[in-house]
């Protein structure tokens, strides 16, 4: 028994290939399947609700698209025009170049972006020199982002 988003259809799928006489029921709250993934056209240009990507260097889901006949529906990007944006205050910003996994690798960049205050950078910039942190609780991805690289950047760029 799952949601029907998609970590919901990706085991339910699996635990069917696993066990093709397992019957598995899905239960979801919405009226559509797939969670908060969707695709909508606005004003001409194709919008993605959601998870907008899945990296391809680590093929799984591309593997699993192709295994259950989505591949043909898979829409890469086009070259030059391969970016994110983050709309901030009213204004689309580009992602900075370099920005992996919401940490910013190229310092220039992330320097040059109006998506966080001076402050913010400062506070963002000290990340390297904090302690590690002690203790074996989880942490939730927002605190982690808070506790690193401030308040700023968790509101600004990792939401």
């Amino acid at each position: 028994m799952s949601g029907g988003g998609l970590a919901g259809l990706a085991a339910a799928y699996r635990l069917t290939r696993l066990d093709p006489a397992l019957e598995v029921l899905l239960l979801e709250g919405s009226d559509r399947l797939g969670g908060a993934i969707r695709t909508t056209m606005r004003d001409g240009f194709l919008l993605e609700h959601g998870p907008d990507s899945f990296l391809t260097v680590k093929p799984a889901a591309l593997d699993l698209c192709r295994e259950i006949g989505l591949g043909v529906e898979l829409l890469p990007t086009r070259e030059g025009v391969r970016r994110s944006f983050i709309l901030h205050r009213g204004r689309l910003h580009p992602v900075p170049e370099g920005f992996y996994l919401l940490a910013p690798g190229r310092l220039l960049p992330f320097l040059g972006s109006g998506l966080v205050s001076w402050p913010g950078k400062l506070r963002a910039a000290i990340e390297p020199f904090l302690p590690v942190r002690r203790g074996a609780e989880d942490e939730s991805l927002g605190s982690f982002v808070q506790r690193r690289l401030g308040r700023e950047m968790l509101d600004n760029v990792a939401a």
